[in-house]
C-alpha cells in the first residue's frame, strides 16, 4: 500500500524529505486519533466521530508536507526555539504556552510533537467550542474539502483510515448489548 502512495510506475512522486515526513505522518495521525478517541471515551462517555485519514490529509496540508516554517522543530532557524506546529495553530485566550511570529500572526509552540499532540488532542476533546471552526467542522464533522479529496486520491490515504474500523466495533457491540437486554 505504502509502495503505491509514494511511488507510480517506479517514478518517485515525493521527494524524500517529504516522503520519511509522509510515513512519519500516517503513525502520528493514528497516535493522535487513538488519543482522541481515549480521551473521548474515558471523560466523556463517548465518541465523537473523527477520521485518521482527515488528520493525516490535515497534517499533511497544513505543514505543506514538514516543509512550512512552524512545522520545522525549531524556528526562526539557526534558534533554540521550539516550533512544532504542526497544524499552524493560532494563539488563542486559553493559551499560556510560548508563542512564534510569523507573517504577523501569533502561533503556538511546542517543544515536540508529543507536546502538539497532547494539546490538539485537548483541543478536539475538551475545548472544540474554542478550536477554529475551519478544524472542528473538518475533523469532528469529518468533512472533504476539495483539497483534502486530491491529497486522499493522490496519495491513496483512504488505505490508512483506522477510524471506520472502529466505528464499526462500536455499532457491533452496541447491537450485541441490545440483543442481549432483549
Amino acid at each position: 500500500m505504502l509502495r503505491f502512495a509514494l511511488d507510480r510506475g517506479g517514478q518517485s512522486i515525493l521527494p524524500p524529505q517529504q516522503k520519511i515526513y509522509l510515513i512519519k505522518s500516517i503513525d502520528y495521525s493514528w497516535y493522535l486519533w487513538n488519543q482522541t478517541v481515549a480521551k473521548f471515551h474515558f471523560f466523556k462517555g463517548h465518541c465523537e466521530p473523527i477520521s485518521s485519514t482527515l488528520i493525516l490529509a490535515e497534517l499533511l496540508l497544513k505543514s505543506e508536507f514538514g516543509e512550512h516554517p512552524l512545522a520545522q522543530e525549531v524556528y526562526p532557524p539557526k534558534t533554540t526555539k521550539g516550533a512544532n506546529n504542526l497544524m499552524l495553530l493560532e494563539n488563542d485566550t486559553s493559551w499560556t504556552g510560548k508563542l512564534l511570529k510569523y507573517e504577523g500572526k501569533e502561533y503556538k509552540s511546542f517543544a515536540n510533537w508529543e507536546e502538539f499532540g497532547v494539546h490538539f488532542t485537548d483541543l478536539l476533546v475538551f475545548r472544540k467550542n474554542e478550536i477554529h471552526p475551519y478544524l472542528y467542522k473538518n475533523l469532528l464533522g469529518n468533512e472533504y474539502n476539495k483539497e483534502k479529496i486530491e491529497l486522499v486520491t493522490n496519495y491513496c490515504l483512504e488505505d490508512f483510515e483506522i477510524g471506520a474500523p472502529e466505528e464499526r466495533r462500536n455499532e457491533d457491540r452496541s447491537s450485541k448489548t441490545r440483543e442481549a437486554s432483549s
